[in-house]
């Protein structure tokens, strides 16, 4: 089962790896606080894991 938690998480980094978004900077204002304790933007790049079901999967520790 999701918890909330892990599901703005992942929203929060599908939308950060999108990059033909222009308005993620929109979602990570309106996480505010909540989304800055989850993931901070930047760390799937950093963490050099292409596949994004595999970084949710060891990171956010999602299935989809």
């Amino acid at each position: 089962m999701v918890q909330v938690d892990q599901y703005i998480n992942r929203i929060l980094v599908e939308e950060d790896a999108d990059i033909s978004s222009e308005g993620n900077a929109d979602l990570f204002h309106a996480a505010a606080d909540a989304g800055d304790n989850l993931y901070e933007k930047g760390d799937y790049a950093k963490s050099q894991i292409l596949d994004l079901d595999l970084y949710l999967l060891k990171k956010v520790q999602i299935v989809l």
